[in-house]
């Protein structure tokens, strides 16, 4: 994280994102935790919090800790929602009485986020939210004001590490990474061809950029890295990917390691607990993994409490194959690639391979939900966000942890891992 300085010079705003408050206060409930900083309960405590609470009078304090060694809080819940939430105006009591800025960072910036880069600062937007979700509301670029506040209140925002990486021997200059950045959203954005063969010719194109590289270094006179970047996506742009394409169009699927692969990668995420011993979360994920290879039992559905049974779950395609679906998907993950998902916390490589898993767990979201008479794909979608990607540190944890980190490299590094994700 970096640390709050002024106001930046410059901001990005994405395109194709529009956010405008519902107060439908579907932030305020169901699977979100309110987490609040010391200064945020400082500044409820010295007010009259409780006639903004639905807590009982015999409550002294409006927050939780969740571990006995954590160092934040989470607001109290009565039911599903925050305790301070009004129910009949879907707004915060807190807020109506005291202002916006009596309210902790996490209520502040949502669904913002700012990531700051050598060129300026990125102006995330979160899927979790409903309005960024269903396109409700005027372009974000409108919200420019507001973005400005919100950045100069953060005491703190994500920053892109330097140097960036194409994978863990290649270091990129910050303009060969946008280079490859703008063709990656140029393969994800061809609407010629199903979203999940888009999504295989992009970890295509990555596999053939870096056995070019390869080839480079070991040439009597080595090729200088942005020598090679530049001349590689200006000739495949000139031929519309059409190799990459062709390889993303074989079909190399292999249905059950697919369901080995997300099998390990939910139960990685669902058997983390705080301070578990690494023996546990590996004996853990070993027994899920068994019920994932037999189809035995049933799928949980964190963070909803559901469980799918796996005598109905057939997961495919078909659950995302509507035109507005795929359009969705389009924008989520163009959108993912603004806010820079792919290097925040690895090599752009490893990143576009956590893009892959992230689809292959809505396509199980989307299935599951499905199979249980709750179908809505856009749902699908807010879940991984909120539980995989934007509002969860497992992406990191996944990406280097020793349980499984090797494995997963491996697998990353097979020809078939993107069709096997993606299409098997």
């Amino acid at each position: 994280m970096a640390s709050k300085a002024q106001s930046p010079a410059v901001l990005h705003f994405p395109e194709g994102i529009r956010y405008e408050c519902q107060m439908d206060a579907s932030c305020c409930r169901d699977t979100w935790e309110i987490r609040v900083e010391s200064e945020a309960a400082e500044r409820v405590l010295a007010v009259d919090w409780k006639s903004c609470s639905s807590l009982s009078a015999r409550e002294d304090t409006p927050f939780r800790r969740p571990g006995r060694k954590a160092r934040h809080l989470l607001f109290k819940r009565v039911g599903d929602a925050c305790s301070f939430l009004d129910p009949e105006s879907g707004g915060c009591r807190l807020h109506a009485k005291y202002g916006f800025e009596i309210k902790p960072h996490v209520c502040q910036r949502f669904p913002f986020r700012f990531v700051e880069a050598p060129d300026g600062v990125y102006v995330g937007f979160s899927f979790g939210c409903v309005s960024v979700l269903n396109e409700i509301g005027p372009p974000v670029a409108e919200s420019r004001e507001e973005a400005v506040w919100i950045y100069d209140h953060e005491p703190e925002h994500q920053q892109v590490r330097l140097p960036v990486r194409l994978d863990e021997k290649t270091p990129l200059t910050w303009e060969d990474y946008l280079a490859l950045e703008g063709a990656l959203d140029e393969i994800l954005s061809r609407r010629d061809r199903p979203f999940a063969e888009r999504l295989v010719a992009g970890h295509a194109w990555l596999g053939m950029l870096r056995r070019m590289l390869q080839v480079a270094a070991v040439e009597t006179t080595p090729q200088p890295v942005s020598e090679v970047i530049s001349f590689f996506v200006e000739k495949t742009r000139a031929d519309g990917f059409e190799r990459a394409f062709e390889l993303a169009g074989k079909p190399v699927a292999h249905p059950v390691l697919k369901r080995m692969i997300l099998g390990t990668f939910l139960s990685f995420r669902n058997s983390l607990r705080p301070r578990q011993w690494r023996l546990t979360t590996i004996g853990r994920i070993f027994v899920e993994n068994i019920r994932h290879w037999a189809r035995w039992g049933s799928l949980r559905m964190e963070p909803l409490d559901k469980r799918v049974p796996y005598r109905l779950f057939h997961p495919s395609n078909e659950a995302l194959a509507a035109a507005e679906t795929q359009v969705l998907l389009e924008r989520y993950f163009r959108h993912g690639i603004f806010r820079k998902d792919l290097i925040l916390h690895t090599d752009l490589f490893w990143g576009y391979c956590y893009f892959l898993l992230t689809y292959g767990m809505i396509q199980y979201y989307a299935t599951g939900l499905e199979a249980i008479g709750e179908g809505n794909p856009a749902l699908a979608v807010s879940l991984v966000e909120k539980y995989f990607v934007h509002h969860s540190n497992f992406n990191q944890t996944f990406l280097y942890h020793p349980a499984v980190g090797d494995t997963f490299q491996y697998l990353f590094k097979r020809p078939n891992f993107a069709h096997t994700i993606a299409m098997g």
